[in-house]
């Protein structure tokens, strides 16, 4: 069911649109669920300690633990 009010200035997608879009709000409902609470758990029991031990410090910002995933 879609959560959007229906509106006459609003485009009305066609089969293969909507079918797509409601592909994609469950693809990242699944992953939102299932997959990201997954990466957090690696990051914090192997991927973090593993850069503290080398470098003797967390790492500083987002991009460092983009290269480290």
């Amino acid at each position: 069911m879609s959560t959007f009010v229906k509106h006459a200035m609003l485009p009305k997608p066609n089969h293969d649109e909507a079918a797509r879009q409601s592909f994609v709000k469950s693809f990242r409902g699944h992953l939102a669920s299932k997959v990201m609470p997954g990466t957090y758990a690696v990051y914090h029991a192997r991927v973090e300690p593993a850069f503290k031990a080398q470098h003797g410090r967390a790492p500083q910002d987002q991009h460092e633990v983009r290269r480290l995933m």
